[in-house]
């Protein structure tokens, strides 16, 4: 399997790759099922995998609980469907996104 995240890919690039490898047992998430567990529309969604929108910071919130959730290792010390390179490589890349979400509040107090 090929790199998970690459940190220098941008928002729309990293929910695509995600989405293509992070459902459980290695099998991609549909678009619509990841709009459904970060609580979007279906068009919503797709408006940010294509960068024609950005995720408010409440969602993008979401966003990254999502993906943290998704990569959380079980009782066993297996993650839904991602080895422990793409777990660590997931970490770094919530950070990122704790980091973005962080930036946004700030900015929206500002």
């Amino acid at each position: 399997m090929s790199t998970f995240i690459d940190k220098n890919l941008s928002l729309p690039e990293v929910l695509v790759t995600f989405r293509a490898q992070g459902g459980a047992a290695g099998r991609p998430l549909s678009q619509a099922a990841m709009a459904a567990a970060v609580g979007v529309s279906l068009r919503q969604y797709q408006r940010w995998e294509r960068g024609q929108s950005r995720p408010r910071a409440a969602q993008l919130k979401q966003i990254t609980d999502f993906v943290t959730r998704r990569a959380e290792p079980d009782v066993e010390g297996h993650s839904a469907g991602v080895s422990r390179t793409e777990f660590s490589l997931l970490q770094a890349e919530v950070e990122r996104l704790r980091g973005e979400l962080e930036r946004l509040r700030a900015a929206a107090t500002a």
